[in-house]
């Protein structure tokens, strides 16, 4: 069963439970929050269809004919008030309002009404733009691969945002290409888990009171991105990004998925039309672009990228760069995240006192004080 043969190295992609014929995997959170799938031996009837789609069981065999562009380039949007909504160079809003003009449905993640993180779709302008910037916490799938798979039968065109695996996950749960489909991942360190979203929300905010989340606002500039929170008595909380204890937690590998401690997709070689992320050192090999105001590195795997790029062309700037920066620069795009000391003393917080699991692990110690506060937590729990 997939439970069983997994284990560690699953991503959550959920790709397992959408492929049973009998409905009977559920996706279940474990002790850390991430959700894993769970058989349920009376309904199972061995069909192994669940190990045979599985994209990290499966890796080398989905992976044997892939021939990858590798070329790589700059973007940024004409528009600027969709560059202020966007985390970088407005990629996403671009491609997705396009999508939509053309009739095409645009599959991204967004919060729900109590602001846990979801895949949902989008057919408007209006609804598209509650998909649009980054979302720091693993998504929820659910039968939003089915959902694909049922209106690229109907020839529907549809593009799909998401996480590397994510990607992986609705690639093999579809089993074969489809030519009005087209994939987007991004580079990532590594996804953060719904549990410590959850307890980091309730142990500082009121969910009632929230309008809107940002997890990187660029009001002080793109270089100094920060966590804003609206409420609904139009107040605000403004924190730097690097300041903030939850991105923190998450910068420093405690509150990310064990799988990505070893992210088999950690390579050069995609099954996404485009990778795209921050044009981070853009100021070392394309500085003419940086306004501070957001820039986006759109990397380019399929022949259908050429596609996706003629489409930035007509909505904002475009400008190539040697794809040597994107390794240089970028050192998540091939390379997993390193374990970190601590981890495990990070999650026996988030149980006993989040306070102090976000507030002392989020933090690096400055003074004496708080080193000796975190002693006395690793000699009290243990790592």
């Amino acid at each position: 069963m997939i439970d069983s043969i997994i284990k560690d190295r699953c991503t959550g992609c959920e790709g397992c439970a959408s492929v049973c014929p009998t409905k009977c995997i559920d996706m279940v959170q474990n002790y850390e929050g991430f959700f894993m799938p769970q058989v349920n031996s009376n309904k199972c009837v061995n069909c192994k269809m669940c190990i045979n789609i599985c994209p990290v069981i499966n890796y080398d065999k989905n992976h044997r004919n892939i021939v990858d562009k590798k070329t790589a380039y700059a973007f940024k949007s004409n528009n600027d008030e969709f560059r202020r909504i966007c985390s970088s160079g407005a990629v996403f809003l671009s491609l997705a309002t396009y999508f939509i003009e053309h009739d095409g449905i645009v599959y991204g993640a967004s919060f729900d009404g109590s602001y846990n993180v979801i895949h949902k779709s989008a057919t408007s302008t209006s609804e598209v733009i509650e998909l649009a910037g980054s979302k720091y916490v693993q998504s929820r799938i659910n039968d939003i691969y089915l959902e694909i798979k049922d209106k690229l039968e109907q020839e529907k065109k549809v593009i799909f945002f998401g996480t590397t695996c994510q990607v992986e996950g609705l690639r093999a749960y579809l089993g074969k290409n489809y030519s009005f489909l087209y994939c987007v991942d991004l580079i990532c360190m590594g996804i953060p888990s719904p549990l410590a979203w959850d307890k980091y929300l309730d142990t500082y905010y009121k969910r009632s009171e929230i309008k809107k989340i940002n997890f990187k606002d660029k009001s002080l500039g793109w270089h100094k991105f920060s966590f804003l929170l609206e409420k609904n008595n139009g107040t605000s909380i403004s924190i730097p990004g690097f300041d903030n204890t939850y991105m923190q937690c998450m910068f420093k590998g405690y509150s990310i998925r064990k799988s990505c401690f070893d992210c088999c997709f950690k390579s050069e070689s995609k099954i996404a039309d485009i990778t795209i992320a921050d044009c981070w050192g853009c100021e070392n090999y394309i500085s003419e672009l940086d306004d501070n105001k957001g820039l986006s590195m759109v990397i380019c795997h399929s022949n259908k990228s050429d596609e996706l790029i003629g489409i930035l062309k007509e909505m904002g700037i475009v400008e190539r760069f040697e794809y040597s920066n994107v390794l240089k620069y970028n050192s998540n795009y091939n390379n997993s995240t390193t374990t970190k000391k601590g981890r495990n003393i990070f999650y026996k917080l988030l149980y006993i006192y989040p306070v102090l699991a976000f507030g002392v692990m989020g933090k690096n110690p400055q003074n004496s004080f708080l080193r000796k506060v975190c002693s006395k937590i690793r000699s009290a729990i243990g790592d």
